[in-house]
Order: structure tokens, then C-alpha cells, then sequence
């Protein structure tokens, strides 16, 4: 049986990256909610880093953190995520539909952190994709540093349909640009909201919140699709252009803010309990299986012992 103190989480998939320093990520399979293990072939541009990035003490890190460098080309981690978690993705990873005057809606965070804001800001990219293919198409979600934001500084942003050299679409509404310059070094909690509403989709950006529980009243960036542009189940890293070095931890996807962002409650992630009705329907299948062993065992005892009746020789 589900143990009461968990059951108001509402995370679905999880990595941490608590896996051994300086090693390679590739095959790693940690965390949960994944269908798949880790498939990153750059070692050792793309490493476990330690120790892992810390945000507030509110937020619970655990185990070390990921690390891509950038080699003129680029070095991509991906994952895919178990779908099937998620009443909002089914096998093809759309987000959802407007139904009977209900929309769904799906959360997800992750820490990141630019250690080399000395390079050419036009050139150098990286974050994390959210993607049918992750190949840039229309589909596709990135959330990190943009190649060329139009200025000699470093700025996060995010946006859908960035292409494969990590620039932004070309419609100035499907993408959005911090005004704060990134400072090197720093951790960044990037927490974001995809809701299927019935005409569009709607994606917010809360960066740095410090709210607990419930999420800022509003976020820092907001753009808009139409209805059924964004699917995804591929979670990739990726970092683009020469002496690009990002460092990334806590990737995580959820049901609300809490279970993705601040908590009041300290800890590791933990994996979210069955909805209601499924945690009723396993314990009914559970009491009808006792009472089945109950009345097998009653049945036995009270059954004669049969006797023998064929002589030993």
C-alpha cells in the first residue's frame, strides 16, 4: 500500500543525475519515469560533473550534475520519457486536447548553469529541447541560451521550432528573451508550463521563482502556439559551437508546480502515487485477493484427512 506521506506528490519522471564523477552518462538509466536509458555519445566532452548544482536550500539536489562542452559540433544528451505516466502525452507525446471544457497542462524544471559567458554570445547555445525527433521542427521546445540573441551578451530565453544551430524561429512570437544578462557561475532554476487550452497552447517560463508550492502569479516569459503544435517525448542536452560549457541537473516533469519546483518539503524526488481511483482499485484488488487466500485457507482445514487404505509392502 502507498504510505499516506506521500501522497500529495505528483512527480512523474525524474533524473538527478547521482550517478559517479567523471564518468560517461551514456547508458545511465537513473531517476524514473524514463522508457529509455541515456544516449549520449561525446564522452569526454559530456561528463557526470561534481559536485551537483544547488539552488535554495528549500530545493532538494542530490548526487552530482551533467557537464557538456561544446566542439565546434554538437553534443546532444537525450532521453525519452515514458509517456504513459502523463495523462497529457499519449504515445506520440501530444500534450492534449480540449475536451468537455477541460484542458491539460504539464510541468517540468531543471537547473542549468553558462560557465563560459567570455565566448562569442552569437555562436555559443545550449539547454534543454523538448521534442518529437529533436531535429528542429515545428514541434519542438527549447528552453536554455540561444545562439545570436541580437546583442554581445549572454541571455536564457526559450521558444519552439529553434533549429538544429540552436537560433530562434524566425516569427518573433514564437520565442522570448530574458533582459537580464546571465552571470557565469551561477545556478538557474528554469521552471515551465505547457497548458492545452481550446484554441491554443499556452507555454510559460518561471525563471528563479521563490515562491513555495504555488507557482509566481505570473511568469517571467509567455508565448503562444496553435492547438496540437507541440508534442514531445524526447528530452535532450544540448550544447552547440566551440567552447560552449553548460552544466545541467534535477530534470524533472510533473503534474503542478510543487512536485517540479520549490517545495516545503525536503528530499530526494519521489515518484508520484496513483491517481485516487487507481490506489481505490488496487486496494479492493487487494482485499479480494486476502479474502480469497482467507477462504482457500478455510477450506483446506476443514477438508478430512483421507485415509489410507492400500497396504504397505
Amino acid at each position: 500500500m502507498v504510505s499516506p506521506a506521500l501522497a500529495d506528490t505528483a512527480t512523474l519522471t525524474y533524473d538527478g543525475f547521482d550517478y559517479l564523477a567523471n564518468n560517461d552518462l551514456n547508458g545511465k538509466n537513473g531517476g524514473f519515469g524514463w522508457r529509455s536509458s541515456w544516449d549520449s555519445p561525446h564522452f569526454p566532452d559530456a561528463s557526470i560533473a561534481n559536485p551537483g548544482l544547488s539552488y535554495t536550500a528549500m530545493l532538494p539536489v542530490i548526487g552530482n550534475a551533467f557537464t557538456e562542452q561544446s566542439n565546434v559540433s554538437v553534443r546532444t544528451a537525450r532521453r525519452t520519457l515514458e509517456t504513459s505516466l502523463f495523462s497529457t502525452l499519449d504515445n506520440d507525446g501530444n500534450i492534449g486536447v480540449w475536451k468537455d471544457g477541460q484542458g491539460t497542462d504539464v510541468w517540468f524544471s531543471f537547473l542549468a548553469q553558462d560557465n563560459n559567458t567570455q565566448v562569442n554570445p552569437q555562436l555559443i547555445w545550449g539547454g534543454l529541447r523538448l521534442s518529437p525527433t529533436s531535429e528542429g521542427v515545428a514541434d519542438d521546445l527549447f528552453v536554455g541560451k540561444f545562439a545570436n540573441p541580437g546583442d554581445l551578451q549572454h541571455y536564457w530565453g526559450f521558444g519552439v521550432n529553434a533549429d538544429t544551430t540552436g537560433h530562434t524561429d524566425a516569427d518573433p512570437n514564437k520565442s522570448a528573451i530574458l533582459p537580464t544578462p546571465i552571470v557565469q557561475g551561477q545556478s538557474y532554476l528554469f521552471v515551465g508550463h505547457v497548458e492545452t487550452l481550446e484554441t491554443l497552447e499556452r507555454i510559460s517560463l518561471y525563471v528563479n521563482p521563490t515562491t513555495v508550492d504555488i507557482a509566481p502569479a505570473a511568469p517571467d516569459a509567455q508565448i503562444t502556439v496553435g492547438s496540437g503544435e507541440f508534442r514531445f517525448y524526447f528530452a535532450d542536452f544540448e550544447v552547440g559551437e566551440s567552447n560552449g560549457d553548460f552544466t545541467f541537473d534535477e530534470l524533472t516533469f510533473g503534474r503542478d508546480y510543487k512536485s517540479v519546483a520549490l517545495t516545503s518539503e525536503s528530499g530526494p524526488r519521489v515518484a508520484a502515487v496513483p491517481e485516487p481511483a487507481t490506489a481505490v482499485i488496487f486496494g479492493m484488488g487487494t482485499l479480494v485477493l486476502a479474502a480469497c487466500r482467507r477462504r482457500s485457507a478455510r477450506a483446506s482445514s476443514a477438508a478430512p484427512i483421507p485415509t489410507r487404505t492400500t497396504p504397505r509392502w
